[in-house]
C-alpha cells in the first residue's frame, strides 16, 4: 500500500492511534529501590486522551500520573499496578471517578476502562459513559411505580393496578 508522504506501516499506525476517537495512553512504571511500583510516568497520550483529561499533551508526557491526577491513588493506581505485576488485562465497567482533571473544580465521571500490560507499564483506554448512565438512571426512576401505583413516563402517566402489568 502506498500513501504519499508516508513510507512505513508504523507511521500509519501512529497516525491512526493519534487521531482515533477513543482516549489511549501508555504509562511506564516508576519503581523505588526495592522494585515496587510507586507511580506511573506518561510516555504517550493521544489527542482524544488529552481532550478527555483536560490537560495539554505537553504537560502530560514525562509527568507522573499521581502528580497530575492524584485521585488515581488507591483504586485505579492499584489496578494498573496489578496489570503490570500479573500481566492480566483489566476491564472495568461504569467506574465512578471524581477528579479535577486539570481544573480547580472536581468533575464526577463514570468511565469504562481497559488496561493491558505493555513492557514495564500499561496501555489504558477509556470511555466516558457518564451521560448514558445518568440517562438510564433517570429513565429507570421515571418508570418506577410511585406509592400510588402510577408509573410516570415522559409522554404519559399510566395507572397500574396492583399485581398487573400495564
Amino acid at each position: 500500500m502506498t500513501v504519499p508522504g508516508i513510507d512505513r506501516p508504523a507511521e500509519l499506525l501512529r497516525i491512526a492511534v493519534d487521531t482515533m476517537l477513543e482516549p489511549l495512553t501508555i504509562l511506564e512504571s516508576v519503581r523505588d529501590s526495592s522494585g515496587e511500583i510507586v507511580d506511573f510516568r506518561w510516555l504517550y497520550i493521544n489527542e482524544a486522551g488529552a481532550e478527555a483529561t483536560l490537560l495539554p499533551r505537553e504537560t502530560m508526557i514525562g509527568s507522573c500520573l499521581l502528580a497530575l491526577l492524584p485521585e488515581h491513588r488507591g483504586g485505579l493506581f492499584e489496578a494498573y499496578k496489578q496489570v503490570v505485576d500479573s500481566g492480566e488485562k483489566l476491564v472495568l465497567s461504569e467506574v465512578g471517578y471524581d477528579d479535577t482533571w486539570g481544573t480547580s473544580e472536581t468533575i464526577p465521571m463514570v468511565l469504562n476502562i481497559q488496561a493491558v500490560k505493555v513492557g514495564d507499564g500499561v496501555a489504558v483506554s477509556w470511555t466516558d459513559v457518564t451521560q448514558g448512565v445518568a440517562a438510564r438512571h433517570s429513565l429507570a426512576a421515571a418508570l418506577r411505580p410511585t406509592a400510588h401505583g402510577t408509573r410516570q413516563s415522559k409522554s404519559e402517566a399510566v395507572q397500574v393496578e396492583p399485581g398487573s402489568e400495564p
